[in-house]
């Protein structure tokens, strides 16, 4: 399983059968956010 970029850049790569070695849902929302934080520059909360 592979988490991209939007222009196919790997961000990380999990090799794994069934259930040994594949990435948890948690790790895989954690991929995601930092992907996200990376592309988009209004990521951060405005500070008041």
């Amino acid at each position: 399983m592979l988490t991209l970029f939007p222009d196919l850049t790997i961000h990380s790569a999990y090799n794994g059968y069934w259930f040994w070695g594949r990435p948890s849902t948690e790790e895989l929302r954690q991929d995601l956010r930092a992907i996200s934080r990376a592309v988009r520059s209004d990521w951060e909360l405005p500070q008041s």
